[in-house]
């Protein structure tokens, strides 16, 4: 851990729950290697994260570190609402999901069916290779650093952003190669809205969210919005000086997903029940497939989550960085297991909130 790290703030542990027979779902053995993790980097008047681990929808260990607002001392709790970042992007391609079994869309529809502003590409480029990220559309992110805009600095627009992507020249044969990009899921976002008739926010909240009982978890397509326990994201000026990153960027799917550690532990239930939302059976099992491309050949990379193999298990997981915000998403298919982490500064260490957590995790 470096020194900034190690040098910025004190833990404010929160254990709340009980399970269904009235006692702690906290495992303490386990909560103390937590907190022995996350308590250094919670010294002093600084920015912090919330973290939790989950295990067969029982609560191993859980806490918040830090401050969600340093100007107003409000620490972090478990029920802090944070800006997930990439995280999102599985959020996103369960919603997908949601409306491929209604009927309302399919994953081999040509992207142009919702998106007819985008170019004819040979071969046709279809929703199922946004999901698998098989597309070879170059990333709006790149695409916009080129022309010389800072998108966090000067947000576009949904329909700047869908103009931009159209000017792109894909970087390989749609299916042919993996290879990430933010235009996916951006694309997705707004197939999901044309096929829906809904705002993504309104639809996911419909389709996904509520039936999990998420209540705290929400797309954030306003950056106006005042959202109540909200961290506030930091960025480090000098050492121990944190300065509030502001940015009206509030563009949905490709990220935007505000939630709590709570909620999370809520989400988990996809990957652990198969009739979790009755409506969609096996939801989260589809949710890691993994992608193929045109030669049969299986990616790392499944429907918005990582495959891969660490510390001996099989994993899925992603991670998110946005300016003042980390997340991270892990989940042990294998031990029923969930770790997750959302932060509040752009230094948060990654390495030890998701190698070491989970090293602690599967120890228990």
């Amino acid at each position: 851990m470096s020194n900034a790290a190690a040098g910025v703030l004190t833990a404010t542990l929160i254990v709340i729950a009980h399970n269904a027979a009235g006692q702690p779902s906290v495992a303490p053995p386990l909560q103390a290697r937590l907190d022995k993790l996350l308590t250094p980097l919670s010294n002093g008047a600084a920015p912090g994260c919330a973290a939790g681990i989950i295990k067969e929808g029982r609560w191993l260990a859980r806490g918040g570190y830090g401050l969600a607002n340093i100007e107003r001392g409000i620490r972090i709790t478990p029920d802090t609402i944070f800006y997930a970042a990439s995280v999102s992007k599985q959020f996103t391609a369960a919603t997908l999901l949601r409306l491929v079994d209604m009927g309302k869309a399919s994953l081999d529809d040509d992207v142009r069916k919702y998106l007819p502003e985008l170019p004819e590409y040979s071969p046709p480029i279809t929703v199922r290779h946004l999901v698998y990220q098989t597309s070879g559309l170059p990333d709006y992110f790149r695409l916009a650093s080129e022309a010389g805009r800072n998108l966090v600095e000067a947000p576009a627009s949904p329909e700047e952003i869908l103009a931009l992507i159209a000017t792109g020249k894909p970087i390989h044969a749609a299916g042919e190669l993996y290879r990430y990009s933010n235009s996916n899921y951006f694309l997705l976002g707004e197939i999901i809205q044309r096929a829906s008739g809904k705002p993504l926010r309104d639809f996911a909240r419909e389709a996904l969210f509520e039936p999990l009982g998420m209540k705290d978890t929400q797309y954030s397509d306003d950056a106006s919005r005042d959202v109540p326990r909200r961290a506030v994201g930091y960025g480090v000026q000098s050492r121990r000086v944190y300065g509030a990153v502001k940015s009206r960027y509030s563009l949905v799917g490709v990220g935007g997903l505000l939630t709590t550690i709570n909620d999370l532990g809520k989400w988990t239930r996809l990957f652990d029940d198969p009739n979790a939302i009755s409506a969609s059976p096996n939801l989260g099992a589809r949710l890691m497939e993994r992608g193929i491309t045109t030669d049969g050949k299986a990616t790392d990379y499944a429907a918005g989550l990582m495959r891969e193999r660490i510390q001996e298990v099989d994993i899925a997981h992603h991670n998110g960085f946005f300016p003042g915000y980390v997340a991270t998403f892990t989940w042990v298919p294998e031990r029923r297991m969930g770790l997750f982490a959302l932060c509040n500064w752009s230094e948060a260490p990654n390495t030890l909130l998701q190698g070491e957590m989970l090293r602690e995790a599967l120890r228990w």
